[in-house]
């Protein structure tokens, strides 16, 4: 008959495993502060230790504000989704059942660790200060210490950090911010999932204000939200979480295991261009037949990208400056020295020697007439964006107008096909895959490429490979 009951409840509001993940918490936070009573007030006297040895505790958690003589009363004041009268809710009541009477065994192993001294090593229950790591905290508190701690560590570069402020404040906006983050259990990840789910996806990257309510902030959210988004949003909360428990903010990571599984679909992977389309697009840049080419971003931003195989933001935040020889080699350094500059990671600032095809177009002259007019940028026309870098608007004129007009335009290829493209040009050059690595800027594998490496490849060696990329891409 348990079992029956068992799988009839994982088929109603609540699984199985959920019930006991609620049920495992609550219990565990009051066995907290049973160990801490005790620690600061002394043993139980002779009625508590035996209402714990009958299985029931006499009013200890009435004092602690924890109701749990009822389980009709427990489900009302937790709200969880079980009705009265229902599988589930026998279910429940057998299983608080079980929960309360390991909750009495283990207190009174708890009081009886003070029965005596063994001059050993024991655990003992001190008393939290304030600024504890275990006392109350809501989640925008939980958040900003996550936040602080991350950027402390220089782990987020400024745009990762906004995002991560924006998702914390979302959900935050949809659980409310008036709880004890030790009290939010499964049920309460599993209603972020749901009002994400049904989020919009314009509205979902609008930040929401702290101050809205609960049941403002889940009307906010209309429409469907694609499940990578959602399973972004989720991975994130339960990063957050994941901490917390470690860190004693939370008593467990209530978003583990709530991603929604994605099919991967072969239409949204981006692939390489073909020699075919690289010779069309390259013939357009410097021709200019179809007149599409107005700007300097236009016809140098997507060059860049095809003879280098940078990303979009590396080409669209370089200075004129960051054009020069090294050892009698032109090349590109990308880096993140001026302001408004952002790489990805360690391993994304390098040299990238400059393609003879590009010096052939002209670009060293172009970066000459830059400085003499004091441009502070190469691709100089781009505008700052917040969220996007300089390379906001050469990703869209590229992907929608340039693509579109040769009818280059689908779901695999973008600017950042520009970037496959390289790597494919440079495997079937045979180059080794640690300069490869070099040159698009992916972090080396293996002690001898990172620890005994480290100057890296000489520009010569880095052109030499270059070189063999798109040989005729006209």
């Amino acid at each position: 008959m348990g079992d029956i009951m068992v799988n009839k409840a994982t088929q109603s509001g609540m699984s199985y495993a959920e019930i006991r993940s609620v049920l495992h918490q609550h219990f565990s936070t009051l066995l907290r502060k049973h160990g801490d009573r005790i620690a600061s007030q002394g043993q139980l006297d002779t009625l508590r230790a035996q209402a714990l040895s009958a299985g029931r505790d006499l009013g200890f958690a009435i004092e602690e504000e924890e109701e749990i003589a009822t389980t009709k009363e427990f489900i009302a004041k937790h709200k969880l989704p079980i009705s009265e009268g229902t599988p589930e809710f026998a279910t429940f009541r057998k299983e608080f059942d079980k929960a309360y009477r390991a909750y009495c065994a283990k207190a009174l192993a708890v009081n009886a660790e003070y029965d005596g001294y063994t001059f050993e090593a024991i655990e003992t229950h001190p008393i939290k200060a304030e600024s504890s790591p275990c006392t109350a905290i809501t989640l925008s508190d939980l958040a900003d210490r996550y936040v602080q701690e991350r950027v402390k560590g220089g782990n987020w570069t400024d745009k990762t950090e906004r995002e991560y402020k924006a998702m914390f404040t979302r959900l935050t906006a949809i659980l409310g911010d008036e709880r004890d983050c030790r009290a939010l259990t499964v049920v309460d990840g599993r209603k972020v999932k749901e009002v994400l789910g049904s989020s919009n996806k314009s509205n979902v990257r609008k930040a929401i204000d702290a101050k809205e309510t609960t049941h403002k902030a889940a009307s906010f959210y209309s429409d469907t939200l694609h499940a990578k988004t959602v399973n972004k949003h989720l991975a994130t909360y339960g990063s957050l979480f994941k901490w917390a428990t470690a860190n004693g903010y939370a008593t467990a990571n209530i978003f583990e295991g709530l991603t929604i599984k994605v099919a991967k679909k072969s239409e949204h992977v981006r692939t390489a261009f073909s020699p075919e389309q690289i010779s069309r697009m390259v013939s357009e840049l410097t021709e200019n037949t179809s007149g599409l080419v107005r700007k300097d971003y236009q016809k140098w931003g997507p060059l860049l990208g095809i003879f280098t195989g940078a990303r979009l933001n590396e080409i669209a935040q370089l200075t004129p400056d960051d054009v020069r020889q090294i050892d009698g080699i032109w090349c590109f350094d990308i880096n993140e020295q001026e302001e408004g500059k952002h790489l990805k990671n360690k391993a994304s600032s390098r040299i990238v020697p400059v393609h003879s095809k590009l010096i052939s177009f002209g670009l060293l002259d172009y970066v000459t007439a830059m400085k003499k007019t004091g441009r502070g940028r190469l691709l100089h026309e781009l505008t700052y964006d917040q969220n996007n870098g300089y390379g906001r608007n050469l990703g869209r004129w590229f992907n929608d107008k340039f693509l579109g007009k040769l009818g280059l335009k689908d779901t695999q290829h973008v600017f950042h096909s520009l970037r496959h493209t390289m790597v494919t040009e440079l495997k079937h050059a045979n180059v080794q895959d640690a300069m490869l690595k070099a040159i698009i800027g992916h972090a080396q594998v293996g002690v001898a490429e990172n620890h005994y490496f480290g100057k890296g490849y000489k520009p010569e060696q880095l052109s030499n490979a270059i070189e063999l990329t798109h040989i005729n891409p006209l």
